[in-house]
């Protein structure tokens, strides 16, 4: 019986892999009457759909990172005390809308290119680690200045 491929280059295990992990797998000899199909062959089936939940998974929380955008950008655009310049829109909306839709993309590819979404995820990830970083020092500023202007009483500290 000959092997047929399957659909990913990552769930068709080589033979460097089959030989470390079958006697693990198998309690019965290959030969034995339980045996419908090759041990080979229902690990490859098992490793290449256990892609599918974490695709799904992956795609979701892509989709709710979207979803949360959307939000963050609607309140950016209705906020009266201050008026959004274009470096806010950037990093509070555009930037982790790519991010998020990088992550539904790579959960498109998950199922036929497991490496290349790996590294879409990752890139991802450091976008919003980047993004995350800069907004927390946004933050501390805005907040830094706040309290110093509340402090000096509105006093700009110019003697005139």
């Amino acid at each position: 019986m000959t092997r047929r491929p399957y659909p990913s280059d990552v769930s068709d295990v080589t033979d460097e892999e089959w030989a470390f992990v079958a006697p693990y797998l198998s309690l019965l000899p290959q030969t034995a009457a339980q045996w419908r199909h090759e041990v080979r062959d229902v690990f490859n089936a098992l490793r290449w759909s256990a892609l599918a939940p974490v695709a799904l998974l992956l795609g979701l929380g892509g989709l709710g990172g979207a979803a949360y955008v959307a939000i963050v950008a609607r309140r950016l655009a209705r906020w009266e005390v201050y008026t959004p310049v274009a470096e806010d829109w950037e990093f509070h909306a555009v930037l982790p809308l790519a991010a998020y839709t990088a992550l539904v993309v790579a959960a498109l590819l998950l199922p036929g290119s497991p490496t290349a979404a790996l590294f879409v995820v990752g890139a991802a990830l450091l976008l919003l680690v980047v993004v995350s970083i800069h907004n927390a020092w946004d933050l501390v500023t805005a907040v830094t200045l706040q309290r110093v202007a509340e402090r000096d009483g509105g006093q700009d500290g110019s003697a005139g």
